[in-house]
């Protein structure tokens, strides 16, 4: 039985085999950059206008036509700014977020890097005077429910992505600065956490007091990971940081029945069961490169309480193999994670701008075509 792409996704996020694994693209972390998408298009000669999506990461919005023609099942849905909110654009390439901080993208980069960090020097006693976004102004709102509306009604998987309160955290306080915090400043560290936490909380209630009915996964993102292990401490994570992040997810979940996915690049081991016990469902991406993340061990372990999300290399398979290279690495993330539900196909994070479109549609092709069940996996 053909299945809607909505049916699919939630199918397979309930940890059951739907018709045929899911696929995803086009998201603030799974989607294509620019460049990459641009010849895309001349391959598929498909002729459209470019449409950013995240200017930070480089992405841009992708044409219906390509969404459908790799069977993408999931759409996306974004809050909204405040009406009243000025970006700040300096000569085209440099702007000011909601929170006060500078992104500027250097001459020879494709990204915005942080150039400001807003509380590098300021003291605890300066939190709560801080001009922080406000999760009544107007025009958070405007036209969200339409949009999540029409895009379940069309039969696909709604959903979202937003930051969570550790990365959004390190963004005002600067990386460095925040790390040493955890050691010799901790009492500034948590009040910091705390009040980035309850305004990411109150934005979320905002939004989901619009669209939460709708939504079928919520993502948020907090980076804790790097090729070898864990950025932070594992213990200091878990008494400074776990509380609050549980304390986003209990407050999501009082607002939507959407599954909760956490994003973190490289290496997430040391922090899933604390994922699991905080009520996170879904793991993005599965960076296979990284320590401790071979995907079958993975699905072992925890492949009843956690869906897994991406996974196909982007370091290494989709910018440098073949498109034979790419559909056999295709297979393999299918076998290893597909087996009963709960796993959504895709790259393991945005396709890069190094990404040839051969190696893009191969990409897409193999998950749609192996892709069905029963899988068809030695």
């Amino acid at each position: 039985m053909t299945m809607t792409s909505k049916e699919r996704v939630q199918r397979a996020l309930n940890h059951q085999e739907p018709d045929r694994i899911p696929i995803d693209t086009g998201g603030w972390l799974s989607g294509i950059c620019y460049i990459a998408y641009d010849n895309l298009k001349k391959k598929l000669g498909i002729e459209s206008e470019r449409r950013w999506l995240g200017w930070i990461t480089g992405t841009v919005q992708l044409d219906e036509e390509v969404l459908q023609r790799f069977h993408v099942d999931t759409r996306y849905v974004y809050p909204k700014e405040a009406a009243d909110y000025d970006p700040q654009w300096r000569d085209g390439n440099s702007f000011v977020d909601e929170f006060g901080i500078r992104w500027t993208k250097p001459p020879t980069s494709y990204y915005y890097d942080q150039e400001t960090h807003p509380f590098e020097k300021l003291g605890i006693n300066d939190i709560e005077k801080y001009d922080w976004p406000d999760p009544k102004a107007k025009g958070r709102d405007i036209g969200l429910k339409e949009q999540a509306k029409k895009i379940s009604d069309a039969g696909y998987a709604v959903l979202t992505v937003v930051p969570g309160p550790f990365e959004f955290t390190q963004y005002l306080r600067g990386m460095g600065p925040l790390f040493m915090d955890t050691i010799e400043n901790p009492a500034y560290f948590c009040k910091l956490l705390d009040k980035v936490t309850e305004v990411l909380i109150g934005l979320n209630d905002r939004f989901l007091d619009t669209v939460g009915e709708y939504l079928d996964c919520f993502l948020f993102f907090s980076d804790y990971g790097n090729q070898r292990g864990s950025l932070i401490n594992p213990k200091s994570w878990r008494k400074l940081v776990k509380p609050r992040e549980a304390e986003l997810v209990k407050a999501l979940k009082r607002k939507t029945k959407a599954k909760i996915a956490f994003h973190t690049c490289g290496s997430a081991w040391d922090h899933l069961d604390d994922l699991v016990e905080i009520g996170v469902d879904v793991l993005n991406p599965v960076q296979i490169s990284a320590a401790n993340m071979d995907p079958y061990i993975l699905k072992k372990k925890y492949g009843d309480v956690l869906s897994f999300w991406g996974g196909v290399d982007q370091q290494e398979v989709l910018p440098k193999g073949s498109p034979e290279r790419v559909r056999e690495e295709s297979r393999k993330m299918i076998c290893a994670l597909g087996k009963g539900g709960g796993y959504l196909f895709g790259s393991c994070h945005n396709i890069q701008n190094d990404v040839p479109p051969e190696n893009i549609i191969a990409l897409f092709e193999e998950g749609y075509n192996f892709g069905k069940y029963p899988l068809l996996c030695k």
